[in-house]
């Protein structure tokens, strides 16, 4: 298994035993014009990874591994996203933080709020760098 599946894998298992996601709905990918009645709904993305050689067999992988939470909200939507935010990182830093390999730090939160089709929608997406050495294929 490439080591992007296994971060997404980590994360989605870590989520799905999370109480405080129970009922939230897992997406493989986003539909444009979200509505309220499908939040709230999560993500797991490996967008980018860096490969670079170490040795003559051994090359250094560095993933971006990103989890995205959509919801609908009302004022007080930014305060919600940043709770969100904190509970995402500390699930995310446990999954990744179990699996064998060099390193996962927390990157950046990026919180949005847009009024899709009338309705606040707010969302926050987390990263994480994971770093891996692995055999040269």
């Amino acid at each position: 298994m490439s080591l992007r599946k296994t971060y997404r894998k980590a994360v989605r298992d870590a989520f799905d035993a999370a109480p405080e996601f129970a009922g939230y709905a897992f997406k493989r990918v986003w539909v444009r014009g979200v509505s309220s009645s499908d939040l709230p709904a999560w993500t797991v993305l490996t967008p980018d990874e860096d490969i670079s050689s170490t040795a003559k067999h051994l090359e250094r992988r560095t993933s971006e591994v990103t989890v995205i939470l959509k919801r609908a909200g009302g004022e007080d939507l930014d305060d919600v996203l940043d709770d969100d935010a904190e509970l995402i990182e500390r699930v995310m830093a446990e999954a990744l933080g179990a699996l064998d390999i060099l390193d996962a730090q927390a990157t950046r939160i990026r919180p949005e709020m847009t009024g899709e089709g009338g309705e606040t929608i707010g969302q926050v997406a987390v990263s994480f760098t994971c770093t891996a050495i692995t055999a040269r294929a």
